[in-house]
C-alpha cells in the first residue's frame, strides 16, 4: 500500500539510498544521454565519486532490505492475494517495456 512505501521513503536507511541513487542515475543518465550502449568501463572512467555512492549503499542496504522484508511481510499478512497481485502487475510491466522496445526495434 501506499502508506507502506511512504513510511519506508521516510525511513533513515531506505531515503539515503533511494535519494543517493536517484541522484547518480540522474546524472548517469544525463551524461550518456546520446550513447547507444552504456559500458561499465564508460561508467567505471566517467562517474565521478562512485566511492561515495558505494559508502551510501553499503552503510544502509541491511537495515532498508530488512524494512522492506517487513514491510512485504506485513502486506502480504494482510492480503492473501498480494504477492500474486505484486507478480501479476511486474510482468505486466515488463510486457509493456518489452512490447515497446520490440516496437521501436522494428521501426
Amino acid at each position: 500500500n501506499g502508506d507502506a512505501f511512504s513510511a519506508l521513503l521516510n525511513s533513515e536507511a531506505c531515503s539515503a539510498l533511494f535519494y543517493q541513487g536517484t541522484c547518480y542515475g540522474l546524472k548517469t543518465a544525463a551524461k550518456y544521454a546520446k550513447v547507444d550502449v552504456v559500458s561499465y568501463d564508460m561508467l567505471r572512467r566517467g562517474v565521478s565519486d562512485v566511492q561515495a555512492l558505494g559508502n551510501v549503499a553499503c552503510a544502509n542496504v541491511e537495515a532498508c532490505y530488512n524494512e522492506v522484508f517487513y514491510a512485504v511481510s506485513d502486506c502480504a499478512a494482510a492480503d492473501d492475494g498480494f504477492i500474486e497481485g505484486v507478480i501479476d502487475r511486474a510482468t505486466e510491466m515488463y510486457k509493456a517495456r518489452a512490447e515497446q522496445a520490440l516496437a521501436e526495434f522494428g521501426e
